[in-house]
C-alpha cells in the first residue's frame, strides 16, 4: 500500500481512535502498527473473529481486559537464571490472574465455533505459581513475613532488638535533659542515635555518627546501645540473604513455565486488540462487510468514520457492469468525502475492522489504494497544483493494475479546461483497460459526456437543492450532475442580460447537454412525487382494508354476544313456564280422581318432552376454532375456506410469508390472513386424493435413490446455489423435509452467502448449523416448507 495513501485518507486517525479502546499500552502499540491485508483468506479470519468478540460481549459483556503487560525483558533476565525483582513478579501474576479471569468468562460459552473462545482456551494458567507470588510479594517494596520460616524468626528478632534499643534510648533521653538538644530518637546510617549539645559530647560517651548543619548538634550512638544496634545490623544482612533467596527460588520455580507465559503475553496483546476493534465496531453501529476478490464494492449507507454531527450516508456500487466512477457536483458537496469514504471502508474493512456501512455491504480486497485528493502544490519544489498532481498521477499510472483501486479528485484540474478534460478521460480510458477500479470527482461537462457514451464508466452526482442553494449530500449513481452555475448565479441576483450573454459563449451541444440533464432532473422529481403519492395511497388503502377487518370482527362478535344472551333469556323463559306447568299439575292432581291423575302424568310427561327439545334449540354450542391445527399447503389461484369469515371462499394470490400471513382475495375486497385460517374445500380436497396414490408410488420409488444431503464445498456461491435449488427440487418431490448442506467452514464466505440465500429462500422453512455429530458449522441443516 501506498504511504502518500495512508496521510491522504488519514489512516493514522482511524488507528487512534481504535486505540482508545484498548485496555493496554501494548494493545494500542499493535492498533499503531495495523495496516489493510492483501490476503482475503487472512482479512475474512480477521474479521471472523473480530465478529466472535462482538457475539462474547453480547453475551457476557465487556471481557476482564487488566495486567497485560510487557514480560519480555523478564523472560530473557529468567533464561539468564537471573533473580527477579518484586514488580517482576506481581507482572507474572497479573498476565496470570487475568488469563485464569478470561476463561471463567468463556466458561460457559456453548455456541458454534468461535476463534475468540479458542485463543483464550489456549491461554496458560497456573494457580500454584499465581498463589506463590501473592503470597511472598506484597507490593513492589515488601516481601511478606511468612515468606519462609527462617525470614519471619530473623524479622521477629529485628523486632525484639529495636523494642530494647528503643526502650533503652526512651530511658536515656528522660533521664538526660541537661546534655540532650532535644527528647527524640533518631536513625543515622541505619543505626539509632540520639542528639547531643556539642559542648555535653564528654557527658555521653558514644560513637559520633552525624553533626547538624549549623554544628550546635551531635547525633551520637549511645555506648548501652551499640552492642544491640550491631546485632540488629547482622539480622538485617541475614534478612537481606533470606529474602535474595526467597526470591531466587521463587524465579527458578516460574523459569520452568516461561514460555507458557511468554505466549500468554502474545494471546493477551491479541485478544485486546481483536476485543478493541469488537468494542469499536459495537459502539459505532460498524457492521462485518462481505468480501469478495471480484473487485466488487457495493457498500450501503456508507458513513465517513471520522466526521462528526449529522452524516448523510452514500450508497457506492462498482465493479460488476462499469469499473469507472465519474463524479460531479458542487464544492462543498461531498464529492471528496464520498472518495474518502470508499478509500477508508476499504481500508477498515482489509485491516479487519467492520465498516461505517450496513449489513451485506460487499467490499473488494485490493493489492493498492492510489490517491490524488485535495490540494497538490508544493512550495518546497515549487510546483503547481496540476504540477504536483500530475506528478502523483504519473506514479499512479507506473503502479496501477488490475488488482488497484483508484481515487481521483478533479482529475485533470488546475490547466486549460479543454486540455484538462481530454488528459482526464485519456487517463480513465488507460485505467479502465488495465481494469483498475476508479472513481473520479470532476467539473468538467466533457468527463460527463465521456461516462454516458463510454462503455465500462458510469456517471454519478452529488446532489445539489437549488432552492436553498446547498448540496444535499447524497450521491446518486446512474446519472450526471446538472451545472447549476447559472441559476445560483440568477438567484443571487446576477442580471438576466449577463447571463443571456453568458449562454451564449456555450457551446450548442453544452446547452443541449445541460437541458437533457435538467429535464432527467424534473422527470426524476414528477417519478419522485408520484411514487410518494402511490405509497401514500397504498397505505391509505391498506388501512381501509384493516378498519374493515377490525369493524367486521367487531359486529361480529357482538352479534355472538347478542345471540348468546338472547338464548340464555329464551332458555330462562322455557325453564320458567315449565316449573309453573309441573306446578299447576300437581295442583290438579291433588284434587282429582286416579283415572283423571293419570292424564295429568301423561300431560305433563308431554310438557317435559317438549320443553327438552325446545331447549336444545337454544343450547350454546361450542365455537368453533378459527384456526386449524393443521397448516395446509396452498397454491396461487387456488380458492379456499376462510375459516374467521364463517368459511367463506376466497382466492390465494400470495404464497405464505415467513410468518404464515397470505393475501386472500374475496370478491373485490383482498385480506391478509395466517395459513392457519385457512381450510381446504372439498373439491380440492378431492383433487388431492386422486393425485396421492400416484405420488406416493412416485414417492416411494424414489426415496430409495433420494440423497439428503448435498455437498457443494469448491464451488463459489453462485455456483453453490444452483445445485442447491435443484437439490432441493428433487427433495420436494421425494418428500423429503430435511435435508443436509455441506458446505465446509473454510474462511466462512460460502457459508455466509448461503445463509442469506436461505434466508430468503422460498423453499426454505428454517434452517441452522449441524450440531457436533452432524458436522458442526461446515454443515447447514434445512428443514423444507
Amino acid at each position: 500500500m501506498e504511504k502518500n495513501t495512508f496521510t491522504t485518507l488519514e489512516w493514522d486517525k482511524i488507528k487512534e481512535i481504535l486505540m482508545t479502546y484498548c485496555a493496554s499500552s501494548l494493545g494500542a502499540q499493535k492498533v499503531s502498527k495495523i495496516i489493510p491485508l492483501t490476503n482475503i483468506n487472512k482479512i475474512e479470519a480477521l474479521q471472523i473473529k473480530t465478529a466472535d468478540a462482538i457475539e462474547l460481549i453480547r453475551k457476557y459483556s465487556f471481557p476482564p481486559l487488566y495486567g497485560i503487560f510487557d514480560l519480555k525483558s523478564i523472560i530473557t533476565r529468567l533464561k539468564k537464571h537471573a533473580v527477579l525483582e518484586n514488580i517482576d513478579f506481581l507482572n507474572i501474576a497479573d498476565s496470570l490472574r487475568v488469563s485464569q479471569s478470561l476463561k471463567d468468562y468463556t466458561a460457559e460459552y456453548e455456541g458454534e465455533d468461535n476463534k475468540v473462545v479458542e485463543q483464550i482456551d489456549k491461554l496458560y494458567t497456573n494457580i500454584r505459581i499465581q498463589k506463590e507470588i501473592e503470597r511472598i510479594i506484597l507490593d513492589e517494596e515488601t516481601i511478606a513475613d511468612d515468606a519462609s520460616k527462617t525470614l519471619f524468626n530473623i524479622r521477629k528478632s529485628i523486632r525484639e532488638k529495636t523494642e530494647e534499643a528503643r526502650k533503652k534510648l526512651n530511658s536515656l533521653v528522660k533521664d538526660d535533659t541537661t546534655n540532650l538538644q532535644d527528647g527524640f530518637i533518631t536513625m543515622r546510617d541505619g543505626r539509632y542515635v540520639v542528639p547531643v549539645k556539642t559542648g555535653a559530647k564528654s557527658k555521653v560517651p558514644g560513637i559520633t555518627h552525624d553533626v547538624s548543619s549549623s554544628g550546635q548538634t551531635l547525633y551520637i550512638e549511645p555506648m548501652v546501645i551499640v552492642e544491640i544496634n550491631n546485632k540488629i545490623r547482622d539480622l538485617e544482612i541475614e534478612e537481606y540473604e533470606e529474602i535474595r533467596k526467597i526470591l531466587k527460588d521463587l524465579s527458578e520455580m516460574i523459569f520452568n513455565y516461561h514460555e507458557e507465559i511468554e505466549n500468554n503475553q502474545y494471546l493477551l496483546v491479541d485478544l485486546d486488540f481483536t476485543f478493541a476493534k469488537a468494542k469499536y465496531a459495537l459502539e459505532k453501529g460498524h457492521t462485518k462487510p462481505i468480501l469478495n476478490d471480484e473487485k466488487i464494492i457495493d457498500i450501503k449507507n456508507a458513513k465517513h468514520p471520522l466526521l462528526k454531527g449529522k452524516i448523510v450516508p452514500i450508497d457506492v456500487k462498482i465493479g460488476e457492469n462499469y469499473n469507472a466512477l465519474v463524479i460531479t457536483g458542487p464544492n462543498t458537496g461531498g464529492k471528496t468525502v464520498s472518495l474518502k469514504t470508499v478509500g477508508l471502508v476499504v481500508f477498515m474493512a482489509q485491516a479487519g475492522l467492520f465498516v461505517p456501512c450496513d449489513e451485506f455491504s460487499k467490499v473488494a480486497v485490493f493489492n493498492d489504494v492510489f490517491a490524488d485528493i485535495g490540494d497538490n502544490q508544493s512550495i518546497e519544489q515549487s510546483l503547481s497544483t496540476f504540477s504536483a498532481s500530475m506528478t502523483n498521477i504519473v506514479n499512479i499510472l507506473n503502479k496501477a493494475n488490475d488488482k488497484s483501486l483508484v481515487l481521483f479528485d478533479e482529475l485533470g484540474n488546475g490547466t486549460d479546461p479543454t486540455e484538462g478534460a481530454a488528459l482526464a478521460m485519456a487517463i480513465i480510458d488507460t485505467l479502465v483497460k488495465r481494469e483498475s477500479i476508479l472513481l473520479s470527482t470532476t467539473h468538467y461537462s466533457e468527463l460527463k459526456l465521456y461516462a454516458m457514451s463510454t462503455e465500462g464508466v458510469q456517471n454519478a452526482n452529488v446532489e445539489f437543492d437549488i432552492e436553498t442553494l446547498s448540496p444535499t449530500y447524497k450521491l446518486t449513481i446512474g446519472r450526471p450532475g446538472k451545472s447549476n452555475a447559472f441559476e445560483i448565479s440568477r438567484r443571487l441576483g446576477l442580471f438576466e442580460d449577463i447571463l443571456f450573454d453568458a449562454k451564449q459563449y456555450i457551446s450548442k451541444e453544452n446547452r443541449d447537454f445541460e437541458d437533457i440533464i435538467a429535464e432527467i432532473e424534473d422527470d426524476k422529481s414528477r417519478l419522485d412525487n408520484q411514487l410518494s403519492e402511490v405509497n401514500k395511497e397504498k397505505l391509505r388503502y391498506q388501512k381501509l382494508i384493516d378498519d374493515f377487518n377490525n369493524d367486521v370482527g367487531k359486529r361480529r362478535e357482538k352479534a355472538e354476544k347478542d345471540i348468546e344472551k338472547a338464548k340464555e333469556e329464551a332458555k330462562k323463559i322455557l325453564y320458567d313456564a315449565k316449573n309453573k306447568s309441573k306446578e299447576l299439575l300437581r295442583i290438579a292432581k291433588s284434587q282429582k280422581g286416579r283415572s283423571e291423575s293419570r292424564d295429568i302424568d301423561r300431560a305433563y310427561s308431554e310438557i317435559n318432552e317438549k320443553y327438552k327439545e325446545e331447549n336444545k334449540r337454544y343450547e350454546t354450542k361450542p365455537k368453533q376454532t378459527r384456526k386449524n391445527n393443521k397448516i395446509i399447503d396452498v397454491k396461487l389461484g387456488e380458492t379456499v375456506k376462510v375459516l374467521s369469515m364463517g368459511g367463506e371462499l376466497g382466492v390465494v394470490q400470495t404464497l405464505p410469508d415467513n410468518k404464515g400471513e397470505v393475501t386472500v382475495q374475496m370478491g373485490i375486497l383482498k385480506f391478509t390472513v395466517n395459513i392457519r385460517d385457512l381450510e381446504k374445500t372439498q373439491s380440492e380436497i378431492e383433487k388431492e386424493k386422486s393425485k396421492s396414490s400416484y405420488k406416493q408410488v412416485m414417492r416411494n420409488t424414489a426415496m430409495k435413490q433420494a440423497k439428503q444431503e448435498l455437498d457443494v464445498r469448491g464451488l463459489n456461491v453462485e455456483e453453490a446455489i444452483i445445485e442447491i435449488e435443484k437439490f432441493f427440487d428433487d427433495s420436494i418431490l421425494f418428500g423429503l423435509k430435511r435435508v443436509e448442506i455441506i458446505h465446509g467452514k473454510g474462511t466462512g464466505a460460502l457459508r455466509a452467502g448461503l445463509t442469506d440465500f436461505f434466508r430468503k429462500s422460498k423453499y426454505v422453512d428454517e434452517f441452522r448449523l449441524g450440531n457436533a455429530d452432524e458436522g458442526g458449522a461446515g454443515v447447514t441443516v434445512v428443514t423444507l416448507r
